[in-house]
């Protein structure tokens, strides 16, 4: 059973979010703010689910007639200088973002220390957008935008519901 970060693998049992759906919205919801140049930074090629989250963003591009701009996809490694390193390359071209959707929380706040830290000027200049919802992230002075909240405690009961009936129906109770 797996839950969340889910391999590639057929014939598991999982539960986990569709996240290129609410990405698509995201998008629409940044435009919607005045945005019109939107990046991503995205988690591990080693992460199927950051699949969804490229689809949702491209889709949103495109539905919002945005276009897509190569440079403003990146791709980290979830570590401080990996999102480090995906924000210099974002912020050293001509046509520079103005919201950045993070592949999580954590890549989300090393991304804003980076800004205050590297390039103070442009702090107040991009706004982040995220999955998760860390509750600490609201002590900021600057919170992300927004968040697609992937609802941990409801998939951690859907995937005990998938254990107890896959137990069941193998004639083995755990």
């Amino acid at each position: 059973m797996f839950f969340d970060r889910v391999p590639d693998v057929p014939n598991i049992n999982s539960v986990w979010c569709r996240l290129d759906i609410s990405t698509v919205e995201l998008v629409g919801y940044l435009v919607s703010k005045g945005h019109e140049h939107i990046a991503l930074i995205n988690g591990p090629v080693n992460l199927p689910i950051r699949n969804e989250r490229l689809k949702g963003y491209l889709e949103g591009l495109g539905k919002n007639n945005l276009p897509v701009y190569e440079h403003f996809i990146k791709t980290a490694d979830l570590s401080t200088v990996g999102t480090y390193e995906a924000m210099d390359a974002l912020l050293s071209h001509r046509i520079k973002p103005t919201a950045i959707i993070t592949f999580n929380d954590y890549m989300s706040l090393d991304a804003m220390h980076y800004l205050r830290k590297v390039k103070p000027g442009r702090y107040h200049d991009i706004d982040f957008v995220t999955y998760s919802s860390l509750p600490t992230t609201r002590y900021l002075d600057r919170p992300p935008l927004a968040y697609i909240d992937q609802f941990p405690y409801e998939q951690g009961n859907s995937l005990q519901k998938c254990f107890s009936d896959s137990s069941t129906a193998s004639g083995t109770r755990k």
